[in-house]
């Protein structure tokens, strides 16, 4: 109770509905976490990209336009340590306008040695700081991009707390190339976060994308295989089922087959013994009675009882041949090897008719293959002991014989109409050894069938239903001989 309380409890886990789910199920759920991170990983990738990048180009446009500005005008550097006063007047002309003072509201110009020559606060002009990272790299000849460190110097002095973008570009003598100072830029950030953000989203939309086509492209092949797999299944489930219903039939079957053979097996020996008991009863009784007879012709002293004797043997020779042609009679089975099944059936209604002047109506339909000598010989006692049964309970009226083949199966019926009130259904008697009951057993131990059926007119209907694929082929027992 436990143990089973402990499986219904494990089953009802998310993850055990998982598993027993479809696999298209399966690889949406898995796949698509995985899908997820991977997309946000690369998502994630691909934004500081592209924001490094927004960076970098806002940062060179910055750059560029500062040095176009500023370049002619710190010339001065070349043999000073200090702008000259017209050159800070014109830098504060260049850069006073609104536009240029809400996109940069600061702008430092630093020597190498990290002296302040220019700025909006004049305060700073001709202070020393420690040289930032920027000014450093762009010493070297870049263009560097960076966010405002606020505990730097000079950014204290000012009492700076607004992270501005600090640009730091080189600013080149005209005729050597040499630096000869830094210009640094402040730039707002509001209008540089949303160029980053609409580049972040549309990065993360694409990814996105790409991601979901893939992620379809993969669950339509996945899916398509599922319902593939999910198909195939179910194809070798029932198959499986059928094969299992088959071997339970071909048990059956066997069981059937054991049974019939050996009821057959006792049906031969029932009849040797009823043969042997009808020559003992019959024939040897007769001979028995002759050989006393002999004794008497031995011992007649006269003619006449000499001729009273040879009377009364032949009497009993005469009636033991009577006796013995009709054992050999019921025994003698007539010449059908070489006959098909119409042949049989035409040689069964013969006999019938000679011998009690009734005819059969006979109908065949379907073409009959070669037929096996066992099969010959099974329609030929069933149909022989139908005519018999006919005769015997309906005189053979509205007698009738149909013979039908469909490739596989063959059904060979008669039927009779009349009264047949005192016929009854083959029971297991041991005495009956040539009636319906020993052909059930003989049809029955060649895999067939027995139907015994009244009609409405009062009349019976009795079919034998035999499979000739397989073992009674005529084929298959022609290949089993020749080996």
């Amino acid at each position: 109770m436990i143990l089973e309380r402990y499986t219904t409890a494990i089953a009802r886990l998310p993850i055990s509905r998982l598993l027993s789910s479809t696999l298209s199920t399966q690889y949406l759920v898995a796949g698509g976490l995985f899908m997820l991170l991977a997309m946000g990983i690369v998502g994630w990738l691909f934004g500081e990209i592209v924001s490094r990048d927004v960076i970098r180009g806002r940062a060179v446009s910055s750059a560029l336009f500062m040095q176009s500005l500023s370049g002619p005008l710190v010339l001065d550097l070349k043999t000073s340590p200090v702008l000259s006063t017209e050159a800070i007047h014109q830098l504060d002309g260049l850069l006073s306008d609104e536009a240029s003072r809400q996109r940069f509201p600061h702008i430092e110009i630093w020597t190498p040695d990290g002296t302040i020559v220019y700025s909006r606060s004049k305060s700073l002009i001709g202070k020393r700081f420690t040289p930032p990272q920027g000014l450093s790299r762009a010493l070297n000849g870049e263009i560097a991009a960076q966010f405002a460190d606020l505990s730097a110097g000079e950014h204290v002095t000012r009492q700076f707390d607004t992270p501005y973008l600090e640009v730091y570009s080189p600013l080149r003598a005209p005729s050597s190339g040499q630096i000869i100072a830094v210009v640094e830029i402040h730039e707002q950030t509001e209008p540089l976060l949303e160029e980053v953000n609409g580049a972040w989203l549309r990065s993360w939309a694409l990814v996105a994308l790409a991601t979901g086509i893939v992620m379809a492209g993969l669950f339509g092949i996945v899916h398509r295989g599922s319902r593939l797999i999910a198909k195939q299944s179910a194809i070798l489930k029932s198959r499986a089922e059928e094969a299992e219903l088959a071997a339970r039939e071909v048990l059956g079957l066997k069981d059937r087959a054991q049974r019939a053979s050996a009821r057959v097996a006792e049906l031969n020996e029932q009849f040797i013994r009823n043969i042997g008991a009808d020559l003992h009863d019959g024939p040897s009784q007769h001979l028995s009675f002759i050989a006393l007879q002999l004794e008497k012709l031995r011992r007649a002293d006269s003619a006449s009882a000499r001729e009273r004797v040879i009377r009364t043997i032949a009497r009993s020779i005469d009636d033991a041949l009577r006796e013995l042609r009709a054992i050999a009679k019921q025994l003698l089975l007539p010449d059908i090897e070489n006959l098909d099944l119409a042949g049989i059936v035409e040689r069964v209604t013969k006999l019938h008719r000679a011998r009690t002047g009734k005819v059969a109506a006979v109908e065949l339909i379907g073409a009959v293959p070669p037929l096996t000598n066992a099969v010959k010989i099974c329609i030929f006692r069933f149909l022989q002991e139908c005519l018999n049964n006919a005769q015997r309970y309906a005189e053979s009226q509205g007698l009738a014989i149909h013979c039908t083949y469909n490739g596989t199966m063959l059904d060979v019926a008669a039927s009779n109409a009349g009264p047949a009130a005192k016929f009854s259904p083959p029971l297991r008697d041991p005495g009956d050894t040539l009636g319906l009951f020993g052909m059930r057993e003989r049809i029955e131990s060649l895999g067939g069938s027995l139907q015994i059926n009244p009609l409405h007119d009062g009349g019976m209907r009795i079919s034998m239903q035999l499979d000739l694929t397989g073992g009674l082929n005529f084929e298959h027992e022609n290949v089993s001989y020749r080996h």
